[in-house]
């Protein structure tokens, strides 16, 4: 897991993701958090992204974060690599993070620029990009 004072990125294990594909309430109540309803715009990725974990265990906090707001325990987004670094050492990265948040202005650091900073976060994470490196 990976904290900023504003954000969690939690790398989704298989347990999360079996969680989410049988609700999204099932994992909010493990958690303590709420996930809004339509929380991802591709909600076939879960199962995707479940599969490729599940052939390859060791992409485990390489590909798949779900992003927490901390303050209002809010699932924003999901974003992470999508996969280890190539001979190049070139990591590829994806995210989506909702643009506007309850009560939040819509480009403030709660909603509309959550996205540069997870990225940055994930970037600058010890151990997260030991081989890569260009983004």
């Amino acid at each position: 897991m990976i904290q900023t004072p504003r954000l969690q990125l939690l790398p989704c294990s298989l347990e999360y993701f079996e969680l989410l594909l049988q609700g999204n309430d099932h994992l909010a109540d493990l958690l303590g958090i709420s996930i809004p309803e339509g929380w991802t715009e591709y909600p076939e990725m879960v199962l995707v992204a479940y599969d490729k974990l599940r052939n390859d265990p060791a992409m485990l906090g390489w590909f798949f974060y779900l992003v927490i707001h901390r303050a209002d325990k809010r699932l924003i987004g999901a974003g992470g690599f999508k996969g280890k670094p190539n001979e190049d050492g070139l990591v590829e990265m994806g995210y989506e993070i909702a643009a506007r948040l309850p009560g939040k202005r819509t480009g403030d650091r709660n909603g509309g620029r959550a996205y540069p900073f997870c990225i940055r976060t994930l970037i600058r994470s010890p151990g997260n990009c030991p081989h890569g490196r260009r983004v």
